[in-house]
């Protein structure tokens, strides 16, 4: 695995988890249009980390908002 050669995020499957299997199709098309890997793999994982902590906050604020209000009905 020599990450120089390919480009890091290619040798990382677990960079972006479910999104390696579409690796291989999305090499052979960025080698029609000439988008580098490296950047859509790049994006693939901002993107990934943007939705894993907005879910994660979306989360945490609704079960705040909904224990307060179950405390103050119990209350």
């Amino acid at each position: 695995m020599d990450a120089k050669k390919v480009g890091v995020p290619l040798d990382w499957p677990w960079f972006v988890g479910g999104a390696y299997i579409v690796k291989s199709p999305f090499v052979k098309y960025q080698s029609l249009t000439g988008i580098s890997p490296s950047i859509f793999w790049t994006g693939m994982f901002v993107f990934d980390v943007f939705m894993i902590s907005s879910v994660s906050l979306a989360m945490a604020l609704t079960f705040k908002a909904f224990g307060y209000s179950v405390n103050q009905w119990l209350m």
